[in-house]
C-alpha cells in the first residue's frame, strides 16, 4: 500500500495570489485547493461514517455563492426550500 507524506503547511507552500485563465486561487504545496476545483464531492463509503456539516453564516451571507446554489439546485430540480430555511432566506 502506498503511503502519502502529510500535508506540511508553511508560509512558502501556500501562495494565495495565483492567476490562472483569469481566475486568482491559492496554490497549497503547488495545487489548487479543492474547493477550488470542485463545486461537489460523491461520497460512496458507508452511510455509517459519513458526516455532515452546516453552513457557516458567513456562505449564508455571501449573496453570489447563494444565488449560484439556488440556480443550480432549480436547474435539476432539487427543492431549495430546506436552503432557503438554513440560510433565513423568505420562501
Amino acid at each position: 500500500m502506498k503511503h502519502c507524506a502529510p500535508l506540511a503547511l508553511t508560509p512558502e507552500s501556500v501562495d494565495p495570489s495565483v492567476e490562472e485563465n483569469g481566475s486568482t486561487f491559492r496554490k497549497i504545496n503547488g495545487a489548487r485547493r479543492m474547493d477550488e476545483q470542485f463545486d461537489a464531492l460523491i461520497y460512496l463509503g458507508p452511510q455509517s461514517a459519513m458526516t455532515r456539516s452546516r453552513l457557516a453564516p458567513s456562505t449564508c451571507a455571501d449573496t453570489a455563492y447563494i444565488n449560484t446554489r439556488l440556480a443550480r439546485m432549480a436547474l435539476v430540480g432539487v427543492p431549495t426550500d430546506a436552503l432557503k430555511k438554513i440560510c433565513g432566506i423568505a420562501p
